[in-house]
């Protein structure tokens, strides 16, 4: 039986968000969605039904309770980084006169795709259990890309090159900086000095604090021990920072949003950042609509089923106030 863990990619994805370019990309991205509107609507069959427009109304008074904004913000940053955002139905019944669904998402290292059943399954105290397609009873099984070699998609793959040239062009960078901005004291000793002399002398160079004061003794022609300050000089060699920093940077908003202009802060063509913004816009769009759909087949009908009986064909839309281009 061979399965494939989500356990290292989903400690990569943990790491990444260390970093100040991916953490704030990708939450504008997800903010992107999450802070539009959201509004239920009944599907247009029996959008003039009123017990459909009812369950819809119940359904935006049951939101918050049902799929808080940290656990939506969590199942859509797994999904876009994995292709796989996995969370547990875990029911409220302290309301007895409607039972509620809440969202807790699971860390995906707890994941495995098991290819022999071509499902996942997640490690509980209880053991392994299957995650179907569709989630099933238990689960909301997020995936953008698809059911299955849903791990084929995530930007995590895409991500991985860019965010290791800017953790390393960072750490090159500071190590420039103490090489170019701090100097290297030259102990200048005289031939023929005493061991003991020159072992006093280095000591004294060697433990120089903010302000230090060290023999230097010279004879009446002025030969002997002498401190000279020595400077790195600056090269343009620099420049190849910045360089490979702004081309990851470029690289992680291209893979997060589908493009880089609206993250970039410079003047340019008004007519090419509306078309940037404008696939931004699509982006966010095909997260409504994939996010949108899993919610409502995975987490609302299973709550009209159980509080209304109601088919399937009442089960609301969650549906966000996307702009219009």
């Amino acid at each position: 039986m061979e399965r494939g863990s989500f356990r290292a990619a989903a400690l990569l994805v943990d790491a990444m968000g260390r970093d100040d370019r991916i953490k704030g990309v990708l939450s504008t991205r997800i903010n992107g969605l999450l802070g539009l509107a959201l509004s239920f609507e009944p599907p247009p069959r029996v959008a003039q039904k009123r017990r459909a427009r009812r369950i819809a109304a119940d359904a935006e008074d049951a939101w918050s309770r049902m799929a808080p904004e940290d656990a939506l913000g969590d199942l859509l940053k797994w999904g876009v980084m994995l292709g796989l955002g996995l969370a547990e139905k875990v029911w409220d019944t302290s309301d007895t006169a409607r039972w509620v669904p809440r969202l807790r998402v699971w860390h995906p290292s707890f994941v495995d795709y098991r290819w022999d059943t071509q499902s996942y399954w997640v490690t509980t105290l209880d053991g392994q259990l299957e995650v179907p397609e569709g989630g099933g009873e238990r689960w909301v099984v997020y995936t953008p890309y698809g059911f299955h070699r849903a791990f084929m998609g995530g930007a995590v793959r895409a991500l991985a090159i860019p965010w290791l040239m800017r953790a390393w062009s960072r750490r090159d960078l500071a190590r420039y900086n103490e090489l170019y901005g701090l100097g290297m004291v030259k102990a200048i000793m005289p031939a023929g000095a005493a061991d003991e002399d020159k072992d006093r002398f280095s000591r004294q160079v060697a433990e120089r604090g903010a302000e230090p004061v060290i023999e230097c003794e010279q004879d009446q022609n002025g030969k002997g021990f002498d401190v000279e300050l020595v400077q790195a000089q600056g090269t343009t060699g620099w420049q190849v920072f910045p360089a490979t920093t702004h081309e990851a940077d470029s690289a992680i908003a291209i893979t997060l949003l589908g493009q880089n202009l609206s993250t970039e802060v410079r003047e340019g063509s008004r007519a090419a950042a509306q078309v940037h913004d404008g696939v931004r816009r699509e982006v966010t769009r095909a997260d409504a609509a994939t996010l949108g759909s899993t919610l409502r087949e995975q987490l609302l009908a299973p709550w009209v089923a159980f509080n209304y009986d109601a088919p399937s064909e009442m089960v609301p839309w969650p549906t966000w106030q996307l702009e219009q281009p």
